[in-house]
């Protein structure tokens, strides 16, 4: 189901290559990589968080 709040974070990391390039004057290239720490944190920790949801179950932590 999408988000129906437009300050979702979900949107802002779809949105903030553009502002980067918009607001600072960097090129497409430059706030790609920019962004690239972001995404492979995400890409590290995304098995980790797998095997830490299926030992914790759905609780609230």
């Amino acid at each position: 189901m999408p988000d129906a709040h437009p300050s979702s974070p979900r949107k802002g990391r779809i949105l903030l290559p553009l502002v980067r390039q918009r607001e600072s004057g960097t090129s497409p290239l430059r706030a790609g990589f920019a962004l690239l720490p972001i995404s492979l944190s995400f890409m590290a920790l995304s098995h980790r968080s797998g095997r830490w949801s299926a030992r914790l179950g759905t609780r609230a932590i």
